[in-house]
């Protein structure tokens, strides 16, 4: 009897909360029918704990919502903010590649972009954009980096610790190591309309050949496109 009344105590506060009436055990005498009903009220508690546990942790894997910023915003100082972009032209056979970083005043202190030959897929080319945009903020030792894509896919793959596949995993690693060798750093998903600038840069990759970058100075044709 003393075992049975254990049961009830266990899930005495369990019950209120999962909205199942259990039969009063100190004032109901044991009978099989009685013990039958209690053992079905209490799996039926179960059930729905653990119905509650798989709900959480769906809730919990759902991946992050969508930025709401509309528009390029600048980073807090000491922070840097560093925006790609990339893109496959003719025929999935000619990649082009930008990014820039700026200050917490806006101003560009480097910006790059180049066109090349590949078979690559596109994911492939922004996890290897990011890498280099990332590569050029440590090298030129410019504070904790804040990275803006609006690829959402490659993203989830650096926020996401499990291993990928092995065609963008290693690059994805590779971005990984040089955030966490930068304390501070970060990558998070924006909108196209918050990575203009970075379009801008791929746009103009298209229609001239080669690879070339600014440090210290911003492209006329970038400062009179009004994307700042």
């Amino acid at each position: 009897m003393n075992a049975y009344y254990g049961i009830t105590t266990n899930v005495e506060s369990s019950r209120s909360k999962a909205g199942i009436k259990l039969p009063n055990a100190r004032s109901t005498p044991l009978s099989y029918s009685n013990l039958s009903t209690w053992w079905r009220c209490l799996w039926r508690l179960k059930a729905q704990t653990k119905n509650r546990e798989f709900q959480s942790h769906l809730t919990a894997s759902k991946p992050p919502p969508p930025s709401t910023q509309t528009r390029w915003q600048p980073p807090s100082d000491p922070w840097i903010k560093l925006n790609v972009d990339a893109a496959i032209t003719e025929v999935g056979t000619c990649i082009e590649v930008s990014g820039l970083i700026r200050n917490h005043l806006g101003e560009v202190l480097i910006s790059f972009c180049s066109n090349t030959k590949t078979t690559c897929t596109i994911e492939v080319v922004e996890a290897f954009n990011l890498r280099h945009g990332i590569s050029c903020a440590k090298d030129a030792d410019l504070g904790p980096v804040l990275m803006e894509s609006n690829a959402y896919n490659v993203v989830s793959l650096v926020n996401n610790k499990t291993v990928t596949s092995a065609d963008i995993g290693v690059i994805i690693k590779d971005v990984q190591n040089l955030l966490v060798s930068i304390p501070g750093s970060s990558v998070c998903f924006v909108p196209r309309s918050c990575n203009s600038a970075a379009h801008m840069l791929v746009k103009w990759s298209v229609a001239n050949n080669g690879t070339f970058s600014w440090q210290g100075e911003t492209p006329h044709w970038l400062l009179s496109s009004n994307v700042f």
